[in-house]
């Protein structure tokens, strides 16, 4: 109960994704990830996850070969990172409860 009380928005986002996001068969290859990485190397690629993501306030943890530290973007930051020998380690989301309000 404590995540559905902090992430207000989970149960309507999943929805959301399952019902419009592709089909099931992209969806079943497909990983957030790699959408991302389309969106970063395509700034022209339509990406619904990534207008999704940016609209909840989402955060990409990004590390390179030669680092120890992990930089944090949000994701149109992240667009004008120079990717070369990094990776994407996680996709934070922030808690947002019910009560906030998209407009």
């Amino acid at each position: 109960m404590l995540f559905f009380s902090r992430y207000g928005y989970g149960a309507q986002a999943a929805s959301h994704l399952r019902d419009h996001f592709g089909n099931v068969s992209v969806r079943n290859v497909g990983s957030v990830g790699g959408n991302l990485w389309m969106r970063h190397a395509h700034p022209d690629f339509a990406s619904d996850l990534y207008v999704v993501l940016e609209a909840l306030g989402a955060r990409v943890g990004v590390r390179g070969a030669d680092s120890a530290e992990t930089e944090v973007y949000d994701l149109g930051q992240w667009l004008g990172v120079d990717m070369e020998k990094k990776v994407i380690l996680f996709v934070y989301l922030p808690a947002l409860t019910s009560q906030h309000v998209f407009m």
